[in-house]
């Protein structure tokens, strides 16, 4: 998409949930022990991973159709190379730590489940796109739901799959459809009550790390009562930004992937320091995400032109 055809709503709606993510990381690294009862990482992880992932749904139909099988090769650089520099470097810190054994070498090389969950959504999704014949697209669209039941060793993060590619088909379907920031109103603002009563109700153990779906009623349950939160919330957050007057995230949004990259390195390095009880109160939180969030927002700019840097740390040549 050009720049004189790129609707700037969107991208202002990536660098905020960008910022949450990083927030929500802060949250997760200076509370380590009660990360999942804060009320901040509560609303956080309501919406902001199923939010990303119909964003990037939406996005992606229009790129499929046009390259067809060839996308899969061009994801799969600009979201694995990443994460192999990134491994790569989590697994030489093992190894000077004393633990070579290959489980743990091996073992570096998952991290930043979004892009290999995002990677894995592309795939499905290419795959269906190629399909003809209704019964075979069928199949395809409910194949992630069923591995991550049931095969969820034998795909990284497997296991998410079920919560994030239903909102990356929904994504794809919306802008099939030709919804548009423009049908993006106020009325929107009529799933609030459903998400503050759904935040009451959201269990500390009911978030997809801790209850991956499994064939059970109450399994089941939870899996949809997390779809139904992601729904209503990020129904309400989509209807605020599209009234806040936010210009200037805009160009930040443009730059998620490299931001998701190094703050993920940062939180690597960082969750293996002892960070004193000081930091622990929610304003240093929000501090802290700050930084990091502006800090890696400029580091991609400074070294997104450098070939290397451009190539391993964010699976794309060098922007000219």
């Amino acid at each position: 998409m050009s720049t004189q055809t790129r609707d700037a709503y969107w991208d202002c709606n990536r660098a905020v949930l960008m910022w949450l993510v990083v927030l929500g990381h802060s949250i997760q690294l200076l509370n380590p022990a009660h990360f999942f009862e804060h009320p901040v990482f509560k609303v956080i992880y309501m919406f902001h991973v199923p939010l990303f992932m119909w964003i990037s749904g939406y996005f992606a139909l229009n790129s499929i159709k046009k390259s067809g099988l060839k996308i899969i090769s061009r994801r799969g650089t600009q979201f694995l190379l990443p994460i192999f520099t990134l491994g790569t470097l989590q697994a030489i810190m093992s190894v000077c730590q004393g633990r070579s054994d290959l489980t743990h070498i091996l073992f570096s090389y998952h991290c930043m489940w979004f892009l290999w969950s995002l990677f894995e959504c592309f795939v499905f999704a290419t795959l269906m796109q190629t399909l003809r014949h209704p019964v075979w697209k069928l199949t395809t669209a409910i194949l992630p739901i069923i591995l991550s039941v049931y095969t969820p060793t034998y795909i990284p993060y497997g296991s998410y799959l079920s919560f994030v590619w239903p909102f990356f088909i929904l994504g794809m379907y919306c802008r099939h459809k030709k919804l548009t920031s423009e049908h993006i109103n106020l009325k929107w603002l009529i799933a609030l009550p459903a998400a503050i009563a759904i935040f009451f109700a959201y269990r500390s153990n009911w978030y997809m790390y801790l209850s991956p779906l499994s064939m059970n009623l109450n399994s089941v349950g939870i899996w949809l009562f997390r779809i139904a939160a992601a729904v209503c919330s990020g129904a309400v957050f989509l209807a605020v930004m599209k009234y806040l007057p936010l210009k200037m995230p805009a160009k930040i949004g443009t730059a998620t992937l490299g931001i998701y990259v190094l703050q993920s390195g940062f939180f690597s390095v960082a969750a293996k320091l002892r960070i004193p009880d000081e930091l622990t109160n929610t304003a240093m939180m929000i501090a802290l995400s700050l930084i990091i969030f502006i800090g890696a927002y400029f580091f991609y700019k400074a070294t997104c032109k450098i070939r290397i840097f451009s190539l391993l740390l964010y699976g794309s040549r060098a922007v000219e």
